[in-house]
């Protein structure tokens, strides 16, 4: 093979070769994007909302005047909401939509309980997210006040107290008409593990007890709710 034979092989293979990095280049170039777009949208967006359906079985109702348990079904909606102090995108914010529980117990009878969230404030509730390889987020879900109706009180609960029954209070419980209660501090449900920020049938916790006062004494603690579990899904 001559010397100009020789070059025109080379210059041959140099260009076969360019064009083969460059259309590795390209595929990679256009796969990367590709994959965070992927990972990106498997994430929460502001606007975005959560509904879910969730029962609590057993939960453990304590009063002055004798204890029971409840079963509630409950119905949440929540928005997304940036947050304003993540700056990794890595945490957000959840506002309460809608909240609607509604339990039975054989002692205490039908058990109503509402939840009015300030809609200026900033949502206390928030989802991170711990391992974006998992996934897996993190949920604290805040109900700072709740009212509680219940059907059946026994009409002796304040002779506990060393208080006197007002007259008002007095004649509701005797009528046997329903008695309405609040929560004296936040009830926090919360999951370390959830695999889906849309809450595909995931378990959350409350860890502490909440006190409840009579909404006409908020100063006196007549009862409790004990820490339960509540089995979430996504409807």
């Amino acid at each position: 093979m001559s010397s100009i034979e020789q070059a025109s092989v080379d210059r041959r293979d140099f260009f076969a070769g360019a064009a083969g990095v460059a259309a590795f280049l390209a595929s990679g170039w256009w796969a990367a994007p590709s994959r965070a777009f992927a990972a990106d949208s498997s994430l929460p967006r502001p606007g975005q909302e959560i509904r879910c359906a969730s029962t609590a079985r057993g939960v453990v109702l304590r009063s002055l005047a004798g204890s029971g348990t409840v079963d509630i079904d409950c119905a949440i909606r929540l928005r997304v909401e940036a947050d304003p102090g993540d700056h990794a995108g890595r945490s957000w914010r959840l506002r309460m939509l809608e909240h609607r529980m509604q339990g039975h117990s054989a002692q205490f009878g039908q058990v109503t309980i509402t939840e009015e969230p300030d809609p200026r404030a900033l949502p206390p509730s928030t989802l991170r997210l711990a391992d974006a390889k998992a996934p897996r987020y993190e949920l604290r879900l805040f109900c700072p006040r709740l009212t509680v109706e219940i059907e059946r009180l026994h009409v002796g609960l304040l002779d506990h107290t060393g208080l006197g029954l007002p007259l008002e209070l007095g004649s509701v419980l005797t009528a046997g008409r329903p008695v309405r209660l609040t929560t004296t501090e936040p009830l926090v449900l919360e999951d370390d593990n959830l695999t889906s920020w849309e809450l595909h049938r995931h378990t959350l916790a409350s860890r502490q007890p909440v006190g409840l006062a009579l909404a006409s004494l908020p100063g006196v603690t007549v009862a409790t709710i004990e820490p339960f579990t509540v089995l979430a899904e996504h409807s």
